[in-house]
């Protein structure tokens, strides 16, 4: 039943959207209550370090208020990095665990993210954390070659996630199989 009421509530507001875009002041209204979503923001602390994250939707709320349950052992891995180390966050979503690093270990972060849904708000994240000297917006997958393919999105939703599970298998394989360090990585990538 309250799936089906979603789903309602839904529909009526996708309609009334539609409607009301049609005219100056609706479309006015509309960019009002865009702009105002994408404003709101949540802070969260792990351990002794406090960062702000945007969260204009559930699905961004739900990633803030698990920060430090979903993830611990990448918390962890971040804390246990030596300070001023260089960190590549392959698939940074909206930039959680960057602005973490950037943050908590003073590390030179290159945040790799081709979805155009989650690069505002990773935009915005390094922003409002004031870590824009140390995180770098890389707007690229990464690939074990230099080739166009497919961007396979599961959604566009903001703060979403999108699979290009076979080229990070492979990532990881070339990884774990040949040892390879960041700067090693960073040479195959470039042939």
């Amino acid at each position: 039943m309250l799936n089906k009421l979603k789903i309602f509530i839904k529909a009526l507001v996708a309609d009334f959207v539609r409607l009301i875009s049609k005219t100056k002041l609706g479309a006015y209204g509309f960019e009002q209550v865009l702009n105002t979503a994408m404003q709101v923001t949540q802070s969260v602390k792990h351990g002794q370090t406090e960062l702000v994250f945007t969260v204009p939707n559930q699905l961004n709320r739900f990633r803030i208020n698990t920060f430090s349950s979903k993830e611990p052992e990448t918390l962890e891995w971040i804390d246990s990095i030596p300070e001023g180390t260089v960190l590549w966050d392959v698939g940074a979503n909206v930039g959680l665990y960057s602005c973490y690093a950037a943050k908590c270990r003073h590390c030179r972060v290159f945040s790799f993210e081709p979805s155009v849904f989650n690069l505002e708000l990773l935009a915005r994240n390094i922003f409002i954390n004031d870590l824009v000297d140390r995180v770098t917006i890389v707007p690229l997958p990464l690939s074990d070659s230099l080739h166009v393919n497919t961007l396979n999105m599961t959604s566009t939703e903001w703060g979403g996630l999108f699979l290009l599970l076979e080229k990070v298998m492979a990532m990881m394989e070339i990884i774990l199989r040949r040892s390879l360090s960041l700067a090693q990585l960073a040479c195959q990538l470039m042939k």
